[in-house]
């Protein structure tokens, strides 16, 4: 079916344009379950980002990660951000304990998007630990600015849009966890606001 749009300041006046809905889509398979598909696939991708992410700092093999403290140090944009890096974290042995701690959060920020666990909060996690990346490594000349900007805004799609809803642990867990907190179960609340 064709239609045609007003020509209301567009050149080349009525152009037959095909409405949205036309656009053929597979037997039995809705736009709304392709698009879910597409948007678990873009959650898991970013899931398997931090997976990737935890092995610089795998306990023991830190000293990749002692470098990226340094350039934190060295190249923060953020006034005394990077004096605090240098004074809090880069002594021996804060900077073993704290990657033990990265590693774990950003371990969990991965198992978060990877399997869609309490996705809204491992994505809102993800988006405020990216951006404290992008305030310590943006200006970095071995890092493309744009890079943990990116991770920033990904990240706040994912929470904003209750990821793992689809195709996710969260969408079986979701109806589970309402229904708990109708019958006034406080952390079955808490734990459904943050699916």
């Amino acid at each position: 079916m064709r239609q045609s749009l007003p020509a209301a300041n567009m050149p080349g006046g009525d152009l037959p344009i095909e409405r949205i809905t036309d656009v053929p889509v597979p037997v039995g398979v809705s736009s709304t379950a392709l698009a879910g598909a597409a948007f678990a696939a873009v959650r898991i991708a970013t899931g398997f980002l931090w997976y990737q992410a935890i092995f610089f700092k795998l306990p023991g093999h830190t000293t990749g990660f002692h470098t990226e403290l340094l350039a934190v140090a060295r190249y923060a944009w953020m006034p005394g951000y990077g004096a605090l890096v240098r004074a809090l974290l880069v002594p021996s042995p804060n900077d073993i304990i704290f990657s033990y701690l990265i590693f774990f959060l950003e371990g969990l920020i991965a198992i978060s998007l990877l399997f869609g666990v309490l996705a809204r909060l491992g994505a809102l996690v993800g988006m405020l630990w990216a951006a404290q990346l992008f305030i310590g490594l943006a200006y970095s000349p071995d890092t493309w600015a744009w890079s943990y900007g990116m991770l920033v805004m990904l990240n706040a799609l994912l929470a904003l849009l209750a990821a793992g809803r689809s195709f996710g642990v969260d969408r079986w867990l979701r109806p589970r966890m309402l229904r708990a907190a109708e019958h006034g179960h406080q952390l079955a609340y808490w734990i459904a606001r943050a699916e």
